[in-house]
Order: structure tokens, then C-alpha cells, then sequence
């Protein structure tokens, strides 16, 4: 063991749960953007359905990618590139999380992730999102509010999985500076 901490157990593992839940993976986060392969797992009446709507899709597809998919899950190198993401995003996470208490304090309410791509915050001041949007614009920074998906007005959805440590402590700098001077 490396020490991390352990996944949270598949919602299938609930009780009654296991005809109630669908998985759905990809390599295309985790190991190759360009590889639109997926799978998926759940109650067979559902997975039948999809797949035939599916198979009626993939006339014509390559199987390339397939293949291609099938070699990486069979040896060792999807998990590597997992370790080696997980590591990745950890410490940039943990850079946004530092970057946010030095600049906000206690004006950003946030949970730190266990896991994924992005920190969700709640701010103090409630902004609408075409102001909020535009104001981080004018400070080149670019925020996605989470009205967009969802979330209740007055949350944002700050990304950390695509910029390097320097550019997310420069992005939480730049939002601070936008959301302190409207």
C-alpha cells in the first residue's frame, strides 16, 4: 500500500442497491483524451437496452481504438498512469486549496476533494453569473459558475486538473483581485 487513502466502497455494495446502480468508465480521463472508449456495467435489462441502441451506432467505428483500449486494461500501464494522475492532481488540488486560504480566508467556503478535478466554492458575496463571469474575464482568469451545473447560485467550480501549480496559485490570485474589487 502506498499510504493513500482507500476508495469509498461501490454504491452497488449498498444494500438493494445493486440493480439500482449504473458504472459508467473511460480511459479517456485517465489515460488517453483521444481514446472514446468506455464501458459500462448495471441491471442487464438496462445494459441490453443501450447496448443495441449502441451497436446500431458503431456501424462503421474502427475497433482500432478498442483494441487499443483492451492491450492498456490487460497489463499494468492504465494503472501507472492512474498512480501517477492521482499523484498529479493531488498536488495541484493541494496548490488551489493553499492558494484559496491565502487569498480568501474565510470569504470562500470550500470542501477539500478526496478526489477529481475541480474544487467547488461557495462565495461570500453573491455575484450573478454573467457579472461574475465577466469580472474574472477583466482579470483573465476564467471561472464556471455552478448554475451551469446545477449548483445553487453563488457556488463556482474552480478546475485544477488542467494548469500547472504556478498557474492555479496565478488563477486564485487573479480571482481574488476580480471578486474583491466589484
Amino acid at each position: 500500500m502506498d499510504g493513500s487513502p482507500q476508495p469509498p466502497k461501490p454504491l452497488a455494495a449498498m444494500s438493494g442497491a445493486d440493480q439500482q446502480v449504473i458504472y459508467l468508465g473511460t480511459l479517456s480521463k485517465t489515460f488517453a483524451p483521444g481514446l472514446r472508449v468506455g464501458w459500462m456495467t448495471g441491471p442487464t435489462s438496462v445494459i441490453d437496452r443501450i447496448a443495441g441502441i449502441r451497436e446500431q451506432m458503431d456501424f462503421g467505428i474502427s475497433g482500432i481504438t478498442q483494441a487499443i483500449a483492451e492491450q492498456v486494461l490487460q497489463t499494468d500501464i492504465w494503472q501507472q498512469n492512474v498512480r501517477r494522475l492521482r499523484s498529479e492532481l493531488t498536488r495541484r488540488r493541494d496548490r488551489m486549496v493553499s492558494a484559496l486560504v491565502r487569498y480568501f480566508g474565510g470569504g470562500l467556503a470550500f470542501t477539500i476533494p478526496e478526489g477529481g478535478y475541480h474544487v467547488w466554492a461557495r462565495l461570500q458575496n453573491q455575484f450573478r453569473d454573467k457579472e461574475l463571469v465577466e469580472t474574472a474575464v477583466q482579470h483573465a482568469v476564467v471561472v464556471a459558475p455552478g448554475s451551469v451545473y446545477g449548483a445553487d447560485p453563488g457556488y463556482v467550480r474552480l478546475t485544477y486538473a488542467s494548469s500547472s501549480e504556478t498557474e492555479i496559485a496565478e488563477g486564485v490570485r487573479r480571482l481574488h483581485a476580480a471578486l474583491t474589487k466589484t
